[in-house]
Order: C-alpha cells, then structure tokens, then sequence
C-alpha cells in the first residue's frame, strides 16, 4: 500500500513525477486518477498508469477490474474527500513506494559505514480565526415635533339694513300676519361658522435596509524561521619529522 497526494492540474504532476523518479520510483509504481485525460502528458512517460474516472461513476467503480485498489484501508469519508477533489478538477496521484521503501532499509542496512544527520527547517503557518468584535444593534424610536400651519375657516353673520318702503301697511294687515314664534314678530336666522378638526394618520416615509456585509483587508505578516545547514571542514595533521 503507497500513498495518495491531491493535485490541482498537470504542472503539479509534472513536479511530482520528477521528484519521485529523481528519489528512485519507477514510473510503473505511479499512477494519475483523473476526469481529465492527462495522455499528452503521459506519451513522454509510457510506463506511468492513468485511470480515468468517467462523468456519472466512482473511483471504486474503475478500480473493479484492476488487481490493486489504494482505497481499501481508507473509510468512505475519506474516499468522498477524494472524490470531491475530481468533481472539482483536480487529480489524484498514488505512487505505490512500499515495496520499495522495504528494499531501500534492507540496503541501507548493509551500509554499516554509512551515517545520516538530519536537517530541520521552521516553517510559518498563518491560521485565521473570527473573533468577535461587537454588535449592531438597530433600535426604532418614537420622535415628536410640533407643525403649525394656518388653515381658513368660514363663518356666517348677519347684517339688518333697514329700507324705507312706500306707504304704510294696513294695521289689519299686521294683525292677520301669523307668526309661528311667540307672536312678538322675532325672526329667527341660524348663523353657522366652520371648525378646525385635525386628524393624526400614520404613513410610511421611508424603509430601512439592514446589510452585513463582508470587507477583506490584507494584513501583512512576518516571522523568523530558523533552519539547520551544515558546513564541512578538512583538519589534518601535521606530518611527522622524518
């Protein structure tokens, strides 16, 4: 059982392609599980397998035939997480290094002689993280203000004008007059004024549109990262005096 890297698109297959032939790997121990056809690629480099997965079926559904499948201690989340990496155009590569890995201890143990030092490098990792930095709070409030304006109103009143009429009434004339009031010959004229009635209503002057948006800034980050080197000197001893 070998490993399996994901990868976004021929340039990072060319990159590893190179970096596993360089270490020692075959190219029949690599094989590139795609969408895509990447066979351009691959005429310079017959011996490496390509296992095309077509549109509608799964990485398990090309492998039925095939004598190893990479997949079989994994769980089926993490079979999703590689299927989700070619929904989305990316590339699988799995290079099968264990038989070979197991030749390499078994020759670097007879290498008595030999000696490895290890050599560490620091490296940055920048994580982001959403904190917390208040709430909008948005609250409607009731607000007075007084208007005043003038409005005409319409009033009636009564003017008497008194007009001289020729020659006199008969006095029979007034007693045969009926009047419907109290007989002491009142005229009764209604005289009506307009009012002032005002009417409060309520009307929607204008809407309030609440938006969260998202601002990206650019914060520059730095730090300093140590790594180890090794330099070699020659000391020799002096010769002896003959």
């Amino acid at each position: 059982m070998g490993h399996i890297e994901y990868l976004q698109n021929t340039n990072d297959l060319k990159l590893k392609v190179a970096h596993y032939t360089e270490t020692g790997i075959p190219e029949s121990h690599i094989t590139v599980i795609t969408r895509l056809s990447v066979k351009d690629y691959l005429k310079s480099r017959p011996d490496i397998k390509e296992v095309l997965v077509s549109e509608g079926h799964t990485i398990k559904d090309v492998f039925n035939d095939a004598q190893k499948y990479p997949f079989n201690r994994m769980s089926h989340y993490s079979i999703d997480d590689y299927e989700r990496v070619l929904e989305e155009g990316g590339m699988l590569l799995y290079v099968d290094d264990e038989d070979i890995s197991s030749v390499s201890n078994r020759s670097d143990t007879l290498k008595t002689d030999d000696k490895t030092l290890d050599l560490h490098e620091e490296v940055l990792e920048v994580s982001k993280e959403d904190v917390h930095r208040g709430d909008v709070i948005v609250n409607k409030e009731t607000h007075t203000k007084l208007e005043e304006f003038d409005v005409p109103i319409k009033k009636e009143e009564v003017t008497v004008e008194r007009r001289k009429v020729e020659g006199e009434p008969l006095f029979e004339t007034y007693n045969n007059t009926e009047d419907p009031d109290d007989g002491l010959n009142i005229i009764r004229i209604p005289v009506t004024r307009e009012r002032i009635k005002i009417i409060k209503e309520k009307v929607v002057t204008e809407e309030i549109i609440i938006r969260k948006e998202v601002v990206e800034n650019t914060e520059h980050v730095s730090g300093t990262l140590r790594y180890e080197d090794v330099t070699v000197s020659e000391r020799l001893n002096k010769p002896e005096d003959k």
